[in-house]
């Protein structure tokens, strides 16, 4: 079958995974949806009841000492309201069986930090310590580290493809129901250079276009699709290699629907793996008005095979402080894909490129809360949260956009930030 696989590495405080109701089914939550306007917030009071075995809070970081550190300003609970993170453990007093983790990295993290802790036996030690103390005190079960990448990701980009793939795994003594299948809830997207070739393996040069989730183009959600489909998109199951493709316009786009998931699944069960897990679940219809065929079309897609059906109920008496700034450049984030460190490989010598998410450097907030542009690096951006000035810096060949206030690609930049 030819679909991306992820594989994640999960570690609970317990010492054990127990899943009452046989396979994983593992949930992203990613922190910054709740900066999406209209449709496309995703706050923890949309979070299924019932369709998830495990909730993976997206994301924790770690500073160079190697101390847990929140991402965003209102993951932990203030003098005046409680945070995300309890907007998302108060889930457990609903499902006591449902287990919360809280992710470590990310794409935009990047490597460098983890790169400088796994050299240092004495920041591992302290990391390993600061974790489990900043997991209990915000009432997680655990966490998954989520380390992107620790190779060299373009020059060893075909090897892990087919060294990470989970028979890879199993061939060398992984027990199987401990390998977990990743599905992702978004299409890839590409703008075609001639729009009347559109099979498989047609040429595109560049991303697609902005989407609601990501305006930097080249992702879209799934129900973002669903919505294309609507305006006169057109849809190809390409059952050999188990996956759809739409086309609408010049805009192409790659993703998984029920029909492909549900004979992954299948898959996934003949094979005997322990279960799935999604990235991520506002990528998903979770309102359930875009695809017409009721909240989380995919997830239940994915339940009803390895669970039988599903059924899908909102959690009761959540309520979560609203923040009042824009999106972040988080919206970037595709598919998580995280690796085992103790990997050894006969590989050519290359500088890793690596950059600091965090710049120590004095600014001012223009106003309270938002994201705005250095005043003279284009590659950096000021993160204001009640009134506090954070400088943060793009990933790497990426630009801060101020006019949709993300980190973009370098062929959207003007001239002076070239």
């Amino acid at each position: 079958m030819n679909w991306t696989m992820l594989i994640s590495f999960f570690i609970i405080l317990s010492n054990t995974i127990t899943v009452i109701h046989g396979y994983v089914r593992g949930c992203y939550y990613t922190n910054w949806a709740q900066y999406r306007e209209g449709e496309g917030k995703f706050l923890p009071e949309n979070i299924p009841n019932g369709l998830c075995t495990h909730i993976l809070y997206a994301f924790a970081k770690v500073d160079e000492l190697g101390d847990s550190k929140a991402f965003e300003w209102n993951d932990e609970d203030s003098e005046w309201s409680k945070g995300m993170y309890s907007g998302v453990t108060k889930l457990k007093e609903t499902n006591p069986e449902l287990k919360i983790l809280l992710s470590y990295g990310g794409y935009n993290f990047g490597s460098a930090i983890f790169t400088e802790i796994a050299k240092s036996a004495q920041k591992t030690e302290r990391f390993i310590k600061s974790a489990i103390e900043f997991l209990r005190k915000n009432n997680f079960d655990g966490f998954d580290f989520d380390w992107e990448y620790p190779l060299g990701v373009a020059k060893e980009h075909a090897k892990l493809v087919e060294e990470f793939a989970a028979n890879y795994w199993a061939s060398k003594g992984m027990p199987k129901q401990k390998i977990i299948i990743g599905i992702p809830m978004y299409a890839q997207g590409w703008t075609l250079d001639n729009p009347s070739k559109t099979a498989i393996g047609a040429a595109a040069s560049r991303p697609s276009s902005a989407s609601k989730t990501n305006p930097a183009g080249g992702t879209a959600s799934y129900w973002e699709i669903c919505k294309y489909l609507k305006e006169g998109g057109k849809e190809t199951v390409d059952r050999e290699g188990v996956g759809v493709y739409m086309v609408k316009g010049d805009q192409w786009y790659g993703y998984d629907n029920e029909e492909t998931i549900k004979i992954k699944m299948k898959w996934l069960k003949e094979k005997g793996y322990g279960g799935a897990f999604i990235w991520a679940l506002d990528f998903d219809d979770f309102t359930g008005k875009s695809c017409g065929k009721g909240p989380y079309p995919l997830l239940n897609a994915i339940n009803s095979e390895l669970e039988g059906e599903s059924e899908w109920t909102e959690n009761p008496e959540i309520t979560t402080e609203e923040p009042s700034i824009t999106e972040t450049s988080e919206t970037e984030e595709t598919e998580e894909t995280t690796y085992d460190t103790d990997i050894t490989e006969e590989t050519e010598e290359t500088e890793e490129t690596t950059y600091d998410t965090d710049i120590t450097e004095d600014q001012e907030c223009p106003e309270p809360n938002g994201l705005f542009p250095h005043p003279t690096d284009c590659h950096l951006f000021i993160f204001c949260g009640n009134s506090n000035a954070y400088v943060k810096q793009c990933p790497a060949n990426t630009f801060f956009n101020d006019a949709i206030k993300v980190c973009d690609h370098m062929t959207n930049a003007p001239d002076t930030c070239k």
